[in-house]
Formats: C-alpha cells, sequence, structure tokens
C-alpha cells in the first residue's frame, strides 16, 4: 500500500554511495555532504567520520544559510581536523516565501573560496 505511512518504494534504485565516489574521483572530481542538518541524525559527526572512513566524501558543507554560529565551528572543526574541503553554499532555489529569498542573499566568504581553489590547484600539480 503506497499510502501507509512507512511504505518502501522498491522501484526507486539507488546507486552504492561507495561506487559513485570512485566514479567521481575517476572523472577528476571530489564527493561533499551537503545541508548534513536535514538528515535528522543522531550523532552528525560520526556519520560524516563513517563516510569519510569509508572513502565516500571528500568534504563537508560547513556554511549553509541554515547553519548557525555554532554549527559552522562544529563542521568546521570536524572538516579540519579530518583535512576535508570546506564548502558552502545559500542552498537558493528561487522559491517564492523561502529564505534565502533572494540570491546572493546568504554569501560564502572569499577566503574560504580562494582557499578551495588553492588546495584543488595543489592537488591537481
Amino acid at each position: 500500500n503506497k499510502n501507509f505511512p512507512v511504505a518502501v518504494n522498491f522501484e526507486i534504485h539507488y546507486p552504492n554511495a561507495k561506487l559513485v565516489a570512485e566514479e567521481v574521483r575517476k572523472s577528476g572530481g571530489k564527493t561533499f555532504v551537503a545541508h548534513v542538518y536535514r538528515y535528522n541524525l543522531e550523532d552528525e559527526i560520526a556519520f560524516l567520520d563513517m563516510l569519510r572512513n569509508d572513502k565516500i566524501i571528500d568534504g563537508v558543507e560547513v556554511y549553509h544559510s541554515k547553519h548557525d554560529y555554532d554549527d559552522e565551528v562544529k563542521y568546521l572543526t570536524m572538516a579540519k581536523e579530518r583535512n576535508l574541503f570546506v564548502t558552502g553554499g545559500s542552498d537558493y532555489h528561487g522559491i517564492p516565501n523561502r529564505y534565502p529569498y533572494h540570491l546572493g542573499e546568504y554569501v560564502v566568504d572569499s577566503n574560504l573560496i580562494n582557499q578551495f581553489i588553492e588546495r584543488i590547484r595543489c592537488i591537481s600539480a
């Protein structure tokens, strides 16, 4: 019964995250986890550690329009301690009455962008 509150749709087949990460890297890409707060996890850091240890992620979204200062400190500390890339974004989708309301309302510091670019250059060299 698809209307049952906990029904599972077995028609959807998600690819294996580790295999996807391997393919992304073969193509020269990096993998990241965005907006961790949305997953309703008991222990977000343990989840990110599991993904990192399984070589699924290269970085984590530290700066997000819905993160508060404590969230940013928690994710930034974790990323730095584990040598993960740090990313950020507004999560702007142009949806009326949803923050951020306008493109550019939430921005990431240009120093973060420059650090990211420099790190990619060092890896590519």
